[in-house]
């Protein structure tokens, strides 16, 4: 039989048996490869069902979310649901986390978290306040964390973005600034609408998600984000602002009914908010229906709630006040919105100027507070200052008389006289009425020492302006002049130094002081010792810097001049920073300055033919601000201002005095003049 078989296979009995085992090693492995399969089979199936569950009820949770009935869990907590079938509700289920939740992405009508600088397309990232909104004693940043930690990747987007981001890194924090650096997955989501070249700008709102579900045993294995629901047919809405309006200044009131707002029902709902950028600037509403709700009244934030057809009712008496003594612009920016729309428009105010029934000259609006070279000036108070008009040239309207020179001359030059007999009976024997307690002894017979270095005194035309202890200010505009008109063509007294910055100190008393300053934004170049320039005058020379080095003709300041071992009575000349500071000292009388402030041609009014100061161009650091300021370093014997402004009733122009109100809340130790704003009288 044997030889049988052999015959019919043509094998051996060793082959056979070498067959047979074979066989059994492949049954043997065919056998473990089905189980294997078998159990991974088995598992896929396992996770597609829970995925299919966690489809089903993550269903269940945007239905109620796009109805706006989805409930906000204190905490993270199992999602339950009695009307999902009990296969459902069996199991792990889905969790639910509320980040936004159904909170109001506005704070009025702001936006609560928006980009704090420029989306990076670079880096992939953008930049949000950690705590724009918290819930729990938690930031919403450090609940994302919490969630991107357990795998679950976020969704948000970006207002004017081009897409949704998905966030699976960890957000760093900065919390000495507050700021978190959310990367993406994508930069591509950044992008600023079609210019594919920019990243979404600062300010735009972020939509970071209001609600998150995830499989409660694997949170990686299934998450969604809910952002926003489908809106509901929400009415169009609008605001409707003009581009201009003018307005009375000096705090009068004015009723601006120009503002409306617009929406496709009547009926609609809405928030309107409006502010101005002059936050001492009041806003207020005539006799509101009580039909809307207001907050702010009397602010420079005012914000209006209720149905639109009585908030466009409200908005035809809404009110208007500048500060007092403000003139120049004001912004007005209204954002109107209605559920998730908003419409934003804004208004230049152009408020008129109050020379306080002065016609002849200049308002010119100067603010007082304190200046930061980095942060800029800080405005306390405002005043509006109306220039003196003469026809005297600057030099010799201050009336500086000495023991063997003074400025009296008609041309603004000095006048060398020896001593003779009543040489004080001149042009500035007016000086004499620096007699502390007698304003009106011009007659004195030894008027020394309250003449000796003196400005002459204006006590007699200009009541007020002889002040202890202060600081006088004022704008001279010399509109006419008694030159030659061979002479007035070559000084140009009436065109493009036209205009003259008057500092007094600590006038009619005699008492000793000082004070240090620092002038910024003034005409570079300018030469302010020099004698023959009747637009400039440096009641002592010594005291003010920079200095001109006499070999190399560099400038130098005080410290660098002392360190040169260099005279104080060097030239002194404004450099090109556009500073002039001070170290000035006296003992009985008063020191001062006279500065020009010097127009170019594009000063000339086309119109009128006049060379307007809001003109004035010098800006010798190139900021783009031409307005000077003066910062007071240090004094003695000094407590405040005294400005020729307009009085507070608005119908007489008065010397009215500031305090320094140094180490207070309210401190007004700087001044500002804001001469890009200023406006003739008539």
């Amino acid at each position: 039989m044997v030889q049988g078989v052999r015959e019919h296979s043509g094998m051996s009995l060793v082959e056979l048996l070498i067959a047979v085992a074979l066989l059994g090693m492949v049954s043997v492995a065919a056998l473990q490869f089905i189980r294997t399969s078998e159990t991974s089979l088995f598992g896929e199936q396992a996770q597609l069902t829970s995925q299919k569950r966690s489809e089903a009820i993550s269903a269940h949770i945007y239905k109620k979310f796009a109805d706006g009935t989805l409930a906000e869990p204190v905490a993270a907590e199992v999602y339950q649901d009695t009307a999902m079938p009990q296969d459902l509700l069996d199991g792990d289920g889905m969790t639910l986390v509320a980040l936004f939740g159904n909170s109001s992405r506005f704070d009025g009508v702001d936006p609560r978290c928006v980009l704090t600088s420029d989306a990076n397309l670079a880096s992939g990232a953008f930049q949000i306040r950690h705590n724009c909104m918290t819930r729990g004693g938690q930031s919403i940043v450090q609940q994302m964390n919490s969630l991107i930690a357990m795998g679950v990747v976020l969704t948000t987007g970006l207002e004017e973005g081009v897409g949704r981001c998905s966030i699976s890194k960890t957000i760093p924090i900065d919390f000495s600034t507050g700021i978190a650096t959310v990367s993406v997955d994508d930069a591509g989501c950044l992008v600023y609408g079609l210019d594919m070249a920019r990243g979404v700008p600062a300010g735009n709102q972020v939509l970071l998600p209001r609600f998150v579900a995830y499989d409660t045993a694997v949170p990686a294995s299934f998450h969604t984000s809910m952002i926003e629901p489908p809106d509901v047919a929400t009415a169009g809405i609008g605001l409707e602002m003009p581009d201009e309006y003018f307005v009375v200044g000096h705090g009068d009131l004015n009723v601006i009914g120009f503002v409306d707002a617009l929406a496709n029902n009547p009926q609609t709902d809405v928030f309107l908010e409006l502010k101005t950028d002059v936050a001492m600037s009041r806003l207020s509403l005539q006799n509101a229906p009580g039909t809307v709700r207001t907050m702010g009244a009397g602010t420079s934030k005012l914000s209006i709630e209720g149905r639109l057809t009585d908030v466009r009712s409200a908005l035809q008496k809404l009110e208007y006040r500048s500060p007092k003594g403000y003139m120049g612009e004001d912004i007005l920016t209204g954002k109107l919105r209605s559920g998730s729309l908003v419409n934003s428009d804004n208004t230049t105010l152009n408020v008129g100027v109050n020379c306080g029934g002065q016609r002849c000259g200049t308002g010119t609006r100067f603010d007082f507070g304190e200046f930061n070279p980095t942060t800029g000036f800080t405005t306390r108070e405002y005043v509006t200052s109306v220039s003196v008009c003469g026809s005297e040239l600057p030099a010799a309207y201050y009336g500086y008389c000495g023991t063997k020179f003074k400025f009296d001359r008609a041309d603004g030059l000095e006048r060398r006289y020896p001593a003779v007999k009543n040489h004080h009976l001149t042009e500035c024997e007016l000086a004499s009425n620096l007699t502390p307690g007698d304003p009106n002894n011009a007659n004195r017979p030894s008027p020394y020492p309250y003449v000796l270095y003196s400005p002459k005194s204006r006590e007699t035309d200009m009541p007020g302006m002889q002040r202890p202890d202060h600081v006088n200010v004022f704008l001279y505009e010399q509109t006419s002049t008694n030159l030659p008109q061979s002479l007035a063509n070559t000084l140009k007294p009436t065109t493009e130094n036209r205009f003259s910055l008057f500092f007094q100190f600590d006038t009619f008393d005699d008492t000793p002081g000082s004070v240090s300053f620092r002038l910024n934004n003034i005409e570079k170049g300018r030469v302010l010792s020099e004698k023959t320039d009747p637009f400039t005058f440096l009641d002592d020379t010594t005291e003010f810097f920079p200095k001109v080095h006499p070999k190399t003709g560099q400038l130098l300041s005080e410290a660098e001049l002392k360190a040169a071992g260099l005279s104080t009575s060097l030239p002194t000349k404004i450099g090109p920073d556009g500073r002039l500071t001070s170290s000035v000292r006296w003992l009985k009388p008063s020191d001062g300055l006279v500065l020009p402030l010097r127009l170019g041609a594009g000063a000339r009014n086309p119109v009128t033919g006049r060379y307007e100061l809001s003109g004035y161009d010098q800006d010798p650091d190139g900021d783009g601000v031409v307005d000077p300021n003066l910062e007071m370093l240090g004094w003695n014997s000094l407590q405040g201002w005294n400005i020729r402004a307009t009085a507070d009733d608005g119908q007489s122009v008065i010397y009215k005095q500031i305090p320094f109100n140094m180490g207070k809340a309210d401190q007004k130790t700087d001044i500002q003049l804001k001469i890009s704003e200023s406006q003739p009288c008539s």
